[in-house]
C-alpha cells in the first residue's frame, strides 16, 4: 500500500512591489485660498514583511497660485505655475487580504515643498522667497488593492505574485513656517496606481 504525503506551500516572509500612480490632491484651510488643487504623478516602491508593508513614495503635483504674493523684487502673480513635492515613507499593516482584494491602513512621515518651478527660480532666484520649503509632514491613510489575474497559480497554490490597481487615500499635515499670511492648512490626496507584487512561496511541511 502506497502512502502519499501532501505538502503545503505558504507565502515567504519578504516581498516587494512597484507602482506608478496619478490622482488628485486638494488643500484645506488657507492653503486652499493660495493654491489650486494639484494633479500628481509619482512612483512607489514597497518592502513587505509578513503583514507589514513599508511604502516609499515620491509624489510630484502640479498646480497654480490663486492670488498675488509679494516678494522682494515684485509680485508672484495669480495663475503662476506651482509644484508640490512630497517624498514619503509610511508603514502599513494588512488588515484584509484574499485572492482579489487587500486593505492596508498606514501612517508615516514625509517632506512637503510648494514652490515655483525650477526654471522660474533659475531665471529669478528671488522667487525662492515665496517657496514653502521642505518641512516635516505627518501622513495617515489607507490603501485598497484590487488584484488581477488568475485567483490561484496553476498548481492551486495561493497567489502571491500579481498585478494590481491601488486606490490610496492620505491626509497630510505639513508643518510649514507661517512666514506668509494664509499659508496654513493640510492636504488630502487620492491616487490610483498600477503596480506589481512579487513574493515567493515556501514549503511549510
Amino acid at each position: 500500500m502506497k502512502t502519499y504525503i501532501r505538502y503545503k506551500l505558504v507565502p515567504k516572509n519578504w516581498g516587494m512591489t512597484f507602482e506608478f500612480f496619478s490622482g488628485y490632491g486638494f488643500y484645506t484651510g488657507n492653503l486652499s485660498k493660495s493654491y489650486t488643487n494639484n494633479i500628481p504623478i509619482g512612483v512607489a516602491f514597497d518592502i513587505c514583511y509578513k503583514n507589514f508593508e513599508l511604502y516609499l513614495r515620491d509624489y510630484i503635483g502640479f498646480n497654480k497660485t490663486k492670488k498675488d504674493i509679494d516678494y522682494s523684487l515684485g509680485t508672484w502673480e495669480k495663475g503662476s505655475n506651482t509644484m508640490v513635492f512630497l517624498p514619503e515613507a509610511s508603514l502599513g499593516y494588512v488588515t484584509y487580504n484574499d485572492n482579489r482584494f487587500k486593505v492596508s491602513p498606514f501612517a508615516g512621515i514625509g517632506l512637503m515643498d510648494i514652490s515655483p518651478p525650477s526654471n522660474d527660480t533659475k531665471d529669478t532666484p528671488e522667487l525662492k522667497e515665496v517657496s514653502l520649503k521642505f518641512t516635516a509632514t505627518y501622513i495617515v491613510g489607507i490603501n485598497f488593492d484590487i488584484k488581477f489575474g488568475p485567483k490561484r497559480t496553476p498548481v492551486n497554490n495561493p497567489k502571491t505574485s500579481y498585478g494590481f490597481i491601488r486606490i490610496r487615500y492620505a491626509y497630510n499635515i505639513p508643518e510649514f513656517d507661517k512666514k506668509f499670511d494664509g499659508m496654513s492648512g493640510n492636504m488630502h490626496y487620492i491616487t490610483i496606481g498600477y503596480g506589481g507584487m512579487s513574493r515567493g512561496l515556501k514549503r511549510e511541511y
